[in-house]
């Protein structure tokens, strides 16, 4: 387990919407097409994905299918 897919419960009074905001890209896939393309022309060019790896075959297609066709 790792802090990029599991999160403590004793860590968990910590995460406010706000840091989710801040240090990741989290909603609607809609939403995340535009987030990634106003970062692009801001110079955005590498991007991280971290699935977990229980999921990452799926989440992996979903991002392709649901948000990079949208870019």
């Amino acid at each position: 387990k790792s802090h990029c897919s599991y999160l403590d419960p004793r860590q968990a009074r910590f995460i406010m919407p706000e840091i989710i905001q801040t240090f990741s890209l989290a909603g609607q896939p809609d939403e995340i097409a535009e987030w990634l393309k106003a970062l692009e022309r801001e110079g955005l060019d590498l991007m991280n994905f971290i699935p977990t790896s229980k999921q990452k075959y799926h989440l992996i297609e979903h991002c392709a299918c649901k948000v990079i066709t949208k870019m």
